[in-house]
């Protein structure tokens, strides 16, 4: 999977929730000697403390680059308001429970269109190929979760769940 979406057991769960590398904590845990990390480990549930291990292992095993930008993403998270926080979550935990497959093939596409300029992505978001590839409710989930750490990059998004509901009394 790319590394424009953090990974945690049974899909990447988004910042905040119980499922996301906390990278201060993680790179705190593992700059303790193995003896204090395996006391503190040892102090956690079974389960926990798997899932902990695999999180430093994968957090360990990132290149540089995708350290730096797991930190900057949790960094933006930290400065969202709660309704962000939110609907950050929800996005990350629907994205999660995708199959594997599907996420990959999602993720794939969020880089590519990342890659491209906003007049490129808005041009080929309107194309049949993109359309044909992906049912609006995974086109919906890819500009939420575009849209979250880049504002903007997502485009104009389509109607459906993701989006608040409109007020009736507010006016363009």
């Amino acid at each position: 999977m790319g590394v424009g979406v953090p990974m945690g057991p049974g899909g990447p769960p988004g910042p905040g929730s119980p499922g996301f590398p906390n990278f201060e904590a993680i790179e705190r845990i593992n700059s303790l000697t193995p003896e204090q990390r395996e006391r503190f480990l040892g102090r956690l549930p079974e389960e926990r403390r798997r899932v902990m291990e695999e999180r430093m292992e994968r957090f360990r095993n990132m290149p540089p680059e995708e350290k730096q930008r797991l930190r900057e993403r949790f960094e933006q998270f930290q400065q969202m308001d709660p309704e962000q926080q939110d609907r950050a979550r929800h996005a990350f935990r629907q994205f999660g429970f995708l199959p594997e497959e599907r996420r990959e093939a999602l993720q794939g596409e969020m880089d590519a269109l990342r890659r491209m300029n906003a007049e490129e992505r808005r041009r080929y978001m309107r194309t049949p190929q993109f359309r044909d590839k992906f049912p609006p409710p995974d086109r919906r989930l890819m500009l939420e979760m575009m849209g979250i750490f880049e504002p903007g990059l997502g485009g104009p998004r389509p109607p459906g769940p993701m989006r608040p509901p409109r007020n009736p009394d507010d006016h363009d």
